[in-house]
């Protein structure tokens, strides 16, 4: 048996996530590099398996946790250390008008 990290269900997530953070940085670095410095904070996480945060919108589509039909897609949510996801900051519902 192999004892180590639990990891949660959000493995795939993390990796997703890190894909996408670093293809944004290539794509728009040169261009922007105060936005590439402040990206490396959460590509650094990502890698060294450290919780993170970041919007509903961000997620795959297809995900269980995507908006519409799971929340806002303006919610904050966190990526644990342990791949689990928790909603820490959810916008109160918004009528159409």
């Amino acid at each position: 048996m192999t004892w180590g990290k639990r990891r949660g269900n959000e493995v795939e997530l993390r990796q997703y996530l890190l894909e996408e953070a670093e293809s944004f940085g290539a794509l728009y670095g040169s261009m922007v590099p105060e936005a590439l410095a402040a990206l490396s904070t959460t590509i650094d996480a990502l890698r060294r398996g450290d919780y993170v945060t970041f919007y509903r919108y961000q997620l795959p589509g297809g995900h269980s946790w995507a908006a519409p039909t799971a929340g806002d897609a303006c919610d904050r949510i966190l990526l644990t250390a342990d791949d689990e996801l928790v909603v820490i900051e959810a916008e109160p519902y918004r009528r159409a008008s």
